[in-house]
């Protein structure tokens, strides 16, 4: 009798290792799970980033740089000597974003110009829409800032 106690017990500790290791496994799955992911959010956050590194661009090469859509999903910046309607614009290979699937850009007709002191030509704005419709809007200032609003 004095050995079957003994299994209980040792099966019983058995028992709650296994539940502590599953749940602490299941804890750190939990955490990193991406389920609330939200495309319209990723794209403002990654249009804002854009727009500040162009931005940037524009006053470490003391050029002008214009951010112009090329399709719905895709931003394209040019350099250009001025921010001149008629200015030459060379399209810059690496600075182009593409939108993350499930968000698109409302309108396709507009463009904005950062100077050499990262000024913009135009206070603009434009909207970012989800697949179901939601909409996010993106404003750039005078000053050449950018923000995202509901």
């Amino acid at each position: 009798m004095g050995e079957r106690l003994n299994d209980v017990g040792s099966s019983l500790i058995e028992f709650i290792v296994a539940i502590s290791l599953i749940g602490i496994v299941s804890g750190a799955v939990v955490s990193n799970m991406k389920v609330l992911d939200d495309p319209l959010t990723n794209a403002s956050f990654a249009v804002e980033h854009f727009l500040r590194l162009t931005r940037g661009q524009a006053m470490s090469r003391t050029i002008s740089v214009v951010v112009q859509p090329t399709s719905s999903l895709r931003l394209q910046a040019s350099y250009a000597d001025s921010c001149a309607e008629d200015a030459v614009l060379t399209p810059v290979s690496d600075l182009v974003l593409d939108l993350p699937r499930g968000a698109s850009l409302v309108t396709t007709d507009w463009s904005v110009c950062f100077t050499q002191r990262g000024f913009a030509d135009v206070a603009s704005s434009f909207e970012l829409q989800r697949e179901d419709g939601e909409l996010r809007t993106i404003e750039i200032a005078l000053g050449g800032g950018s923000r995202t609003t509901r």
